[in-house]
């Protein structure tokens, strides 16, 4: 949709398995380091990724690494014990058809936005998305920036 919009657009993708339907040209990768340079795009986006990583902070540096400015993180969030088991149960059945590796950690709010400072990045926004278990409380969509470095 978005390449008949602005058909100077392109996208590149990532993913750990080649299993996984994609509808854009990807490189399946290690899951740590991504093979691009630095600064390689304009924005990176990490839909639904980072509670499949072993180490989701090292991967969002690395995403930072590649960005130039923005990043979009679509992620879960969990809110206690009973929405850490609606998430995992909803994690394991949209996953289990593909074999994709559930490691069921879960951020809460509190968690992303201290991730998000601790690799100084800005929360720009996070627009409302809908959706079975897509809203904002439980599928949270992070609009991030770069901040400035100093010095």
């Amino acid at each position: 949709m978005i390449k008949k919009i602005k058909p100077s657009v392109s996208f590149f993708g990532v993913d750990m398995q080649a299993n996984v339907p994609a509808l854009i040209e990807r490189k399946v990768y290690d899951g740590m380091k991504l093979p691009f340079p630095d600064k390689s795009f304009d924005v990176v986006m990490a839909l639904d990724a980072l509670h499949h990583a072993e180490d989701a902070p090292a991967l969002l540096k690395e995403i930072k690494r590649v960005t130039k400015q923005r990043i979009i993180i679509k992620g879960h969030s969990k809110h206690g014990f009973v929405s850490n088991i609606m998430i995992s149960v909803y994690d394991y059945f949209s996953n289990v058809p593909y074999e994709i590796k559930r490691r069921f950690s879960y951020y809460s709010m509190k968690e992303w936005e201290e991730l998000f400072d601790g690799l100084q990045l800005r929360v720009v926004a996070v627009p409302r998305i809908s959706g079975f278990l897509a809203t904002p409380r439980y599928n949270p969509l992070f609009k991030l920036e770069k901040l400035e470095q100093k010095g």
